[in-house]
Parts: C-alpha cells; sequence; structure tokens
C-alpha cells in the first residue's frame, strides 16, 4: 500500500511541477525524473518499491492500452487517412525504438563493465 501511494505521490508532484514551470515537458517525464533522482539519493530504496514494480512489470502492456485506444479514437476521426502509411510508419518507429534502445543499453553496459573492471583492479572509477 505504501508502495503505490508512493508512486502516486510522485506522480502527482510531476503534475504539480509541470502546471507550475509550464514547461512543455510531459508529466510523466517530470515524475520518472523525480523518482530517478530520489533511488539515485538511496532517499527511496528500490527493495522497498520492488513489489509494485513487479506488478507493473507483469501488466505492462495494460499501461500501453490508452495509447491504443486513442490512436484507434485518432484514426476514426479521419475517414480518408492511409491506413497503410500510418500502420507501415508505426511499424518503423517501432523498429528504430527498439534499436535505438537497444544500442544505448549495450553501450551503458559496456561502460559498467569496464568501470566494475577498474574497480576489481583497485583503480579509481572518476
Amino acid at each position: 500500500m505504501g508502495q503505490c501511494l508512493l508512486i502516486l505521490a510522485i506522480s502527482l508532484l510531476g503534475q504539480f511541477l509541470s502546471d507550475l514551470i509550464s514547461f512543455p515537458i510531459p508529466k510523466t517525464i517530470i515524475a520518472s525524473l523525480i523518482l530517478f533522482v530520489l533511488l539515485e539519493l538511496k532517499v527511496v530504496k528500490v527493495d522497498y518499491l520492488r513489489g509494485i514494480l513487479d506488478i507493473c512489470r507483469k501488466n505492462l502492456a495494460f499501461f500501453f492500452m490508452p495509447v491504443g485506444v486513442a490512436i484507434m479514437t485518432k484514426l476514426g476521426e479521419r475517414p480518408s487517412m492511409d491506413y497503410l502509411k500510418v500502420l507501415i510508419v508505426m511499424i518503423i518507429s517501432t523498429c528504430v525504438i527498439m534499436i535505438v534502445t537497444g544500442k544505448a543499453t549495450d553501450i551503458i553496459i559496456g561502460i559498467q563493465e569496464k568501470i566494475f573492471k577498474r574497480n576489481d583492479k583497485g583503480g579509481d572509477n572518476k
């Protein structure tokens, strides 16, 4: 219960800050950055959130449903739209996102491995 309340509080704080600064940054991005900072500063422990994060991960498809419904609604508003072109753009953009995410992950893992090797040899990781 406390995990859900913490996630909700961070989400509401992100929404409040987004409205306060009136800068075109999505509220979810601000909330994600707040959570990241809290985790990095060890204000919030990953183990504390593990239960709710496991539930979210197992039900990840559920979180994409509103996006899918919004896309279908927008497509329904434009009967003259070329659906094949939209489908091709969606497939290509999904593939590009997957490739970029994979490459970024490879780079981060490589950097982490170098840091760990340096630490194992007694070097400084700065």
